[in-house]
């Protein structure tokens, strides 16, 4: 009887397995591949990180690349046989970005040099436009596993200690001295009537002074004009300021030797201050040979305040 039972069995759960199988075994061999699946980590290879801020430059346009960008270590290099310094706060042209690098080129000189992105000051001015940021907050797990929660301690019960009654003490009788057989009333004094004190005649008011008519004053003087704004400086004045700033050695970029041509511009305004303008063409040596360049000064209070490229606005040391 138990080997036909077992037969029986057997043959059932072959045919059950007979049918059953093709329908569970593409669900088993989904599971095992999204089991062998792995998740291919991000490439951050053009990700650039300043403080707690990254930029992703394979996301930058080209619209988005500024003109200049700002030296900020110096950097020794040859490029097409030539050796090339540049210092540290010197304006370079920025041509384009190549990885986590960008392309530069001298503002007197058309070279490329290529450089890493932190060797400038380009994060800087991709973040003051507005270029997306990735931040770099750590990320909150989906599903945070909660603290235990401490074990609450039960109080043991006080034991109260016995504490011993205290009787209540008798009541003490107490007796008079002695007892009054006829007490005498004490009369009571009696009280004189005090005359009224007569009220004190009111003090008469003393008459008021009378006001004497005031001094006539002089008529104030008429408000001396103010003097007006001074117009603005002839051109010759102009020259002359510049000339003798460049003369006194207040510029080091080049001397008054240098200049071919000696401008008095226009009257203008800058942060809400009104300065005069004068422009300088000076000659100065590059590589490719002598260049012309222009420089432009802002004159205050009959002073050279400070020069600048006029193209870009980079003041000159």
């Amino acid at each position: 009887m138990k080997p036909a039972l077992a037969a029986c069995i057997i043959a059932f759960a072959w045919i059950l397995g007979y049918l059953v199988g093709p329908a569970v075994r593409p669900l088993l061999e989904i599971k095992e591949a999204e089991e062998t699946v792995e998740e291919k980590p991000e490439d951050d290879t053009n990700v650039v990180s300043l403080g707690n801020a990254r930029i992703d430059l394979s996301r930058v346009t080209q619209d988005q690349l500024p003109a200049l960008v700002i030296i900020q270590r110096t950097v020794e290099l040859k490029e097409a046989g030539l050796e090339i310094r540049l210092e540290a706060g010197d304006p370079v042209k920025a041509l384009r970005l190549e990885g986590d690098k960008v392309v530069v080129s001298p503002t007197d000189m058309d070279i490329p040099i290529t450089m890493p992105v932190d060797n400038t000051d380009l994060v800087k001015q991709l973040i003051r436009i507005g270029v997306p940021v990735i931040t770099t907050e750590p990320a909150t797990p989906s599903n945070p596993t909660p603290a235990p929660l401490p074990t609450p301690v039960t109080p043991a019960p006080a034991t109260p200690s016995p504490t011993n009654p205290v009787p209540p003490s008798a009541p003490v009788a107490v007796t008079p001295s002695h007892t009054p057989t006829n007490p005498v009333p004490t009369p009571s004094p009696t009280v004189p009537n005090t005359p009224a004190t007569p009220a004190t005649p009111a003090t008469p008011a003393t008459p008021a002074t009378p006001a004497f008519p005031s001094t006539p004053t002089s008529p104030s003087a008429p408000a001396t004009p103010s003097a007006p704004p001074p117009g603005p400086l002839p051109a010759t004045e102009i020259v002359s300021i510049m000339k003798s700033h460049i003369q006194g050695g207040g510029l080091k970029e080049f001397t008054a030797d240098q200049v071919t041509n000696w401008t008095a511009g226009q009257p203008e305004v800058v942060d809400g201050v009104g300065y005069q303008t004068g422009t300088v063409i000076y000659t100065t040596q590059t590589l490719f040979g002598s260049r012309e360049l222009e420089a432009k000064a802002y004159i205050k209070d009959g002073k050279v305040a400070k020069w600048v490229w006029p193209k870009s606005g980079i003041e000159l040391k």
